[in-house]
């Protein structure tokens, strides 16, 4: 058989069986381009999502996006990686899903860091158990955290230790306040993490922490009471028993 009718049969068989595949790619084209005009697919609800912790308010998103009565959107018209990655750049979030919902929702799933704390020299701040800071005011409901004084950086992942140990112990709601902002000083006889829990003020040893914080809400010191536990394995207690 010559060359050309062999060529001829190959392009032929290629024709017949990517035919449908390409009309149905055309064909889905065509009808995404027919939905974008249709005014039956505009855009008119953001439905939020979550699985756990609180739920990010619709009006927020909208207002991140940019989105307006004034200028409408056809749910086909969305550009759905576009709006993945601003969310992702938002503080508050830890994790988000976008998808649609025909024929006029947008559905965003997302999960909202966690506060475990205020941050005591920054206003509207929180931090979450990894480290994370983010602003609290307008996404969360009012909460009852402690307020935490780092002063330095390097401050943080003492802070950390601390936050880790009340969270497993399930004692942060009773801490109104923990500094850290001298643990790290130059001087030893300067170095200590203050808490107030109950009212009561406990300074411990950054060495030791999880010891001198057993301890502390072991005795259950009076409010207005001070407890120094920075010299291991002495306690002075002054204030009401």
């Amino acid at each position: 058989m010559p060359w050309y009718k062999s060529l001829g049969i190959i392009v032929l068989s290629t024709l017949l069986l990517n035919g449908p595949l390409w009309g149905g790619f055309y064909y889905m084209k065509e009808l995404t381009r027919q939905k974008k005009l249709d005014p039956k697919y505009r855009l008119t609800k953001i439905k939020s999502e979550t699985s756990k912790g609180e739920l990010l308010r619709p009006e927020i998103i909208s207002e991140w996006l940019n989105f307006s009565v004034d200028k409408p959107v056809n749910l086909f018209a969305l550009d759905l990686k576009q709006i993945h990655k601003i969310l992702k750049k938002k503080l508050v979030l830890n994790r988000v899903k976008v998808s649609i919902e025909p024929p006029s929702q947008l559905v965003i799933w997302s999960e909202m860091r966690e506060p475990i704390a205020f941050l005591g020299e920054r206003k509207n701040m929180g931090l979450d158990i990894h480290g994370n800071v983010f602003p609290l005011s307008p996404f969360y409901t009012p909460k009852k955290l402690p307020k935490l004084f780092t002063g330095k950086k390097e401050n943080f992942k003492i802070a950390k230790s601390v936050l880790e140990w009340l969270s497993e112990a399930q004692v942060l709601d009773r801490v109104q306040t923990i500094d850290v902002t001298k643990a790290n000083a130059s001087s030893l006889g300067e170095r200590e993490v203050i808490i107030q829990a109950d009212g009561a003020f406990g300074r411990l040893n950054p060495d030791f922490l999880a010891s001198g914080l057993e301890k502390f809400f072991k005795i259950h010191p009076k409010p207005g009471a001070q407890v120094d536990l920075r010299i291991e394995g002495i306690l002075l207690y002054d204030g009401d028993y």
